[in-house]
């Protein structure tokens, strides 16, 4: 399809031609488009209102002359929001029935930590049933707890025989265990696998609050204090697991513990806690 062009009118040739869109006679001087396929006469206004030319049956469309491109409306104003359609007593009464129901689950849920009869924390103590005798395990962790309300201490007597075994047990498990007694020799194994907690600066808090007595029973392997002994002249220690979720109140237990054992007499001879059976420690 040929492309039509603009040509300027003059008295000899297209002067007062009709234009085929508007009916108009074309002026000289103006600016006028010939159909190139019909020949028919355009106003260069028509020609490009119309599209191409206005001659009934042709099928010439504008190709260098196109309609002038409608004009882009903006875009719509956004629709404002439930908030932004609220009057304001309206929003004042939602954000306070907001506040009431905040103020009541947070009154709810200290209720429910501080009420009597539900512990809020829970600790456990492992020993081997031969390191103390009769009832002692069950005494301090009850003068631990009365020293401390909502803490519950339970004490898990094992059998010496199986106690490593109930260890590796435990920690395959991922079973909680906070403080737990165990042979020096075993200390190296449990430390590398990172299953001890380092306790150098509960040591130095020892010191500080003037109990030499405790903090000379530290035991150390390599650069960091892992253990507690039992007592002054005692092979076994008390140790506090890295994964105990409560540190603190852990370390608190060993203390009141080692308070007690550090006054007893030397271990009779022979006395080791040296397992009978070694088994093999996995910790995740």
């Amino acid at each position: 399809m040929a492309q039509e062009k603009v040509v300027t009118v003059s008295d000899s040739d297209l002067a007062g031609r009709e234009c085929e869109f508007c009916r108009h006679p074309l002026a000289a001087g103006e600016q006028a488009v010939v159909c190139p396929r019909c020949r028919a006469v355009h106003h260069v206004d028509c020609w490009r209102q119309k599209g191409g030319c206005a001659r009934h049956g042709c099928r010439q469309v504008a190709i260098a002359i196109l309609p002038p491109k409608p004009a882009a409306s903006p875009p719509p104003a956004p629709a404002p929001s439930y908030w932004q359609r609220l009057r304001l007593w309206q929003k004042t009464a939602i954000i306070g029935i907001l506040a009431l129901l905040v103020g009541a689950v947070i009154a709810a849920v200290g209720y429910h930590a501080t009420r009597p009869g539900a512990p809020e924390t829970r600790l456990v103590l492992v020993v081997p049933a031969d390191l103390w005798e009769g009832e002692r395990y069950s005494r301090i962790a009850a003068r631990f707890e009365a020293d401390h309300p909502g803490v519950k201490v339970q004490v898990i007597n094992t059998p010496y025989a199986g106690y490593e075994q109930k260890l590796a047990i435990m920690f395959a498990a991922r079973d909680q265990l906070d403080v737990f007694a165990l042979a020096p020799s075993r200390v190296p194994l449990y430390a590398s696998n990172g299953a001890l907690l380092a306790l150098d600066s509960r040591v130095e808090e020892l010191k500080a609050a003037g109990r030499a007595d405790l903090a000379a029973l530290a035991y150390r392997f390599g650069d960091s204090v892992y253990g507690m002994r039992r007592g002054p002249e005692w092979p076994a220690l008390f140790v506090v697991s890295r994964h105990t979720r409560h540190p603190d109140l852990s370390w608190r237990l060993l203390v009141t513990i080692l308070s007690e054992t550090v006054k007893d007499p030397p271990p009779p001879p022979g006395y080791s806690l040296e397992p009978r059976i070694i088994p093999d420690l996995s910790i995740p």
